[in-house]
């Protein structure tokens, strides 16, 4: 659920340039835009921080990656919220940067 959400969101997001993992642990690459593919530690951190706001705790990972760790105990509510929360962080992230 939360990979097939992380998915979709790269279709949308220039920034996101890739989504892996296995079971709950999640990496999300940040990169400066598809083509590429070039690190973007800055929108890393832009996005940790908007995620703070959200009440979302996100990991920085590598180079520039975010991971994504949530409990064994997540409901499908709790993950649909969580997507949510870092949607709205990426959102905010992104919009920061163009300003």
């Amino acid at each position: 659920q939360i990979q097939k959400r992380l998915e979709e969101m790269k279709t949308q997001y220039e920034t996101l340039g890739d989504v892996r993992g296995k079971g709950l642990m999640i990496g999300l690459e940040i990169v400066e835009n598809k083509k590429t593919k070039i690190h973007n530690k800055a929108a890393v951190e832009h996005i940790l921080c908007a995620a703070i706001k959200e009440n979302l705790i996100l990991l920085p990972c590598g180079m520039s990656s975010i991971r994504i760790c949530p409990p064994l105990t997540l409901t499908k509510e709790e993950a649909d919220d969580g997507m949510n929360r870092l949607e709205r962080a990426i959102r905010v992230a992104n919009a920061q940067r163009r300003t």
